[in-house]
């Protein structure tokens, strides 16, 4: 790492000094320019740093394909085979032709029964927080509107036992993703 500033950026009557620096990597970038801004509002200038041909890799959102499958598209399936014709599947001499007669009708209504969904890939940076955790916490919040209004001993504790449980819960989360 380098410094980049090469002038004074605190600037009083009686000194002058460069306390406010900008690092770089130059072994990766030499094509820079830093120059003060002098902004008139304190004894501490400004300094701007311009990077040139700098590559920026834009992280596009990423997107997976996968097969809308479950209970409901599964029965849709099954449905749409039973009232198929399959007589073209035996017609023919040649069993390859009647194989392949068999495979278009069952992949025609697979593909239709199965339709290809467009699913964002989420990189969750909060790993720990899964969907009981979410859960508890709405929990947690709807006890604490009632904790706030109520006198009742018992709850008031019940609700201390389950914020201290929760908290456990969440450290232990946090610390088995790290």
């Amino acid at each position: 790492m380098s410094t980049t500033v090469d002038f004074p950026t605190r600037i009083t009557k009686n000194t002058s000094t460069a306390i406010d620096n900008i690092f770089i990597d130059k072994t990766k970038n030499n094509d820079y320019t830093v120059e003060p801004i002098i902004n008139g509002l304190s004894d501490h200038e400004a300094q701007e740093l311009i990077l040139y041909n700098i590559k920026i890799t834009n992280q596009k959102s990423q997107f997976t394909v996968n097969r809308l499958i479950n209970n409901t598209t599964i029965v849709q399936f099954k449905l749409n085979l039973s009232f198929e014709d399959w007589s073209d599947t035996f017609t023919e001499e040649d069993i390859n032709t009647n194989f392949k007669n068999f495979l278009n009708v069952y992949l025609r209504n697979f593909y239709y029964s199965f339709p290809y969904k467009k699913v964002h890939i989420n990189y969750n940076k909060k790993a720990w927080l899964t969907k009981g955790i979410k859960i508890s916490c709405q929990r947690k919040r709807d006890l604490y509107k009632i904790y706030k209004i109520t006198n009742d001993l018992n709850f008031r504790n019940y609700y201390k036992s389950y914020t201290k449980i929760l908290s456990e819960v969440i450290k232990a989360a946090k610390k088995s993703t790290v």
